[in-house]
């Protein structure tokens, strides 16, 4: 007899790791969009660090470095991610830009996880940071269109 798997998906992770595997790179889109991707592919959880902080804190990460300064926005990173590693099973976890500045989060991240960081092609980094107002304001734009948009 023999069994048809023809559309079944199992739930568990596809793969096992031992630690937390954290990403970071100079633009964090980039980052965030491998993590989607390997998380789905592999079946393991994924954590957008700033996502969870501008979550807990109410606040777009912008706005929050305004309202709290930098060193704000550090305790909020370092607070967010040792919350974040002490989840289980192991994720992989998108870390801001400047996450490994602060001496308590690299410290963090060295010592419980394994890190990998990508870079980019100047020209592509070029790019996107020439494209990011545009790319910021289509992203408000559609925003806003959308809390004008009725309710159905």
């Amino acid at each position: 007899m023999s069994i048809d798997r023809a559309g079944y998906y199992d739930y568990a992770p596809l793969v096992e790791v031992d630690r937390h595997v954290t990403l970071i790179s100079f633009l964090v889109s980039e980052t965030r969009a491998i993590g989607y991707r390997v998380a789905a592919l592999s079946g393991l959880r994924f954590v957008d660090l700033d996502r969870l902080i501008e979550h807990r804190s109410g606040a777009d990460i912008g706005p929050l470095v305004k309202r709290e300064g930098e060193n704000g926005l550090r305790q909020w990173e370092r607070d967010v991610l040792r919350e974040a590693l002490a989840d289980s099973p192991p994720a992989i976890i998108s870390l801001g830009d400047g996450c490994l500045i602060d001496p308590a989060s690299r410290e963090l991240v060295t010592q419980r996880t394994t890190l990998f960081g990508f870079d980019l092609d100047l020209a592509n980094c070029l790019w996107r940071v020439r494209n990011y107002e545009r790319r910021l304001q289509l992203r408000s734009s559609r925003e806003a269109a959308a809390l004008r948009a009725p309710v159905e």
